[in-house]
């Protein structure tokens, strides 16, 4: 994977999502060694193969240093809260990724809570989506705690979780407390 033309820095660049398959042969080392040593494209689409739980893990080790990489999908993976407890530690020192997009990872409560641990650490994240991950109201309350102090969210995607009149009412106060969030879903 030659990343080369799309690593300079004009706003075109910016635009420009990479879709990586790390179910072929030699992907994931590859992907891993480039960002280890910030080469990668600053929007990367990653496709998990069969191993997504050891997938997360080597590439949240890498991710923790790396300081080019700004936009980072990884929907429909199914990572689970395993995979989402690594990727959460490498958002606890990286200070560059603004832009994840996790919705359909079936994170669930635990993965909910894992990011939410990030969120009191990390403030470089401007936009989340936890779309369709199965969390309740149980995982909705440390996310939404983290969410209130959170200096610089300004999306968040939360749809088509489960929704009780007990989560309203956190997504509420919420709302309440941060002065940055502009768009909730």
């Amino acid at each position: 994977m030659d990343y080369s033309p799309l690593l300079n820095s004009s706003k075109e660049a910016d635009q420009v999502e990479v879709k990586v398959d790390l179910s072929q042969d030699d992907a994931l080392e590859l992907f891993v060694s480039q960002l280890q040593t910030h080469s990668t494209p600053r929007c990367v689409r990653l496709f998990l193969g069969a191993e997504r739980v050891l997938q997360v893990k080597q590439i949240s080790s890498a991710l923790a240093e790396n300081n080019s990489l700004v936009k980072l999908n990884m929907y429909f993976d199914y990572m689970s809260a395993a995979g989402c407890r690594h990727l959460s530690a490498a958002l606890k020192t990286n200070s560059t990724l603004t832009s994840l997009d996790l919705h359909f990872n079936d994170i669930g409560d635990m993965g909910a809570e894992h990011l939410a641990g990030a969120l009191r650490v990390n403030t470089a994240l401007t936009w989340l989506n936890l779309r369709s991950n199965s969390i309740t109201q149980y995982g909705l309350e440390p996310l939404c705690c983290a969410v209130q102090q959170h200096p610089r969210l300004r999306s968040l995607y939360l749809g088509y979780n489960s929704v009780t009149p007990t989560s309203a009412e956190l997504v509420g106060n919420m709302l309440a407390q941060n002065s940055t969030l502009t768009l909730l879903d």
